[in-house]
């Protein structure tokens, strides 16, 4: 009677006794009823972004452009690439010649020089002469002989040949073994015909080769 009666209070209370004397760590999953947790018995701020699917949470706005990074270290630089092919060959170019002669007051200058081996006195050495652009008028031939003082035609010199307007001034540098009159001068024809330039030529001293050479300096009229 006295079992019996404790039985009938513990089926009476048991439940009340249970809800008040759980267990520590008793409650897992297995307990939880399906939607029992609703969002009532969730605390704030304590779900993380792992606890919701993907496209469940709303994105936030778009933030700031951030500052431009620092440059980056200089590359290594890159390996020598391959020769590259020949090219064609080209065309040959044409010869021009000027058709027109050289304005009045414009200067053409060049060097000059002649000599030869030994032989007889009087033996004759020369040099042609001629001008890159040709003179319309044949110019005055004026020469300066080494150490010669200038004039008022020709007052340059052998590092800085000048001539006036209408006159071919040719200064001499050097001289060896010519004879008196030095450095002369002759037309392409064998005349007094210089729009095209001369011949510039010694006359050996005696058996000893002479030598000669200068500048020059032609200016048109």
């Amino acid at each position: 009677m006295v079992v019996a009666c404790v039985a009938l209070v513990l089926s009476l209370g048991g439940t009340g006794y249970a809800a008040l004397k759980l267990p520590k760590n008793s409650v897992g999953s297995a307990q939880i009823k399906k939607n029992a947790v609703t969002a009532a018995k969730v605390k704030n701020g304590s779900l993380t972004k792992s606890d919701f699917k993907a496209g469940q949470l709303t994105p936030g706005p778009k933030g700031d452009k951030g500052d431009t990074g620092a440059g980056g270290a200089q590359g290594q630089q890159g390996a020598k690439g391959d020769k590259g092919d020949k090219g064609d060959k080209g065309d040959n170019g044409s010869l021009t010649i000027p058709s027109s002669s050289l304005a009045s007051g414009q200067t053409l200058v060049g060097a000059f020089g002649m000599g030869g081996p030994n032989g007889a006195a009087n033996d004759p050495f020369e040099t042609p002469i001629s001008f890159q652009i040709p003179l319309a008028v044949s110019p005055t031939v004026e020469v300066i002989q080494e150490g010669g003082a200038p004039t008022a035609h020709c007052p340059g010199s052998p590092t800085s040949p000048q001539a006036a307007a209408g006159y071919w001034c040719l200064y001499v540098g050097y001289a060896d073994q010519t004879d008196a009159n030095g450095v002369r001068v002759y037309g392409t024809d064998g005349s007094n015909e210089f729009r095209w330039g001369g011949v510039a030529y010694i006359k050996a001293l005696s058996t000893l080769g002479p030598e000669a050479s200068g500048t020059w300096a032609v200016t048109a009229p």
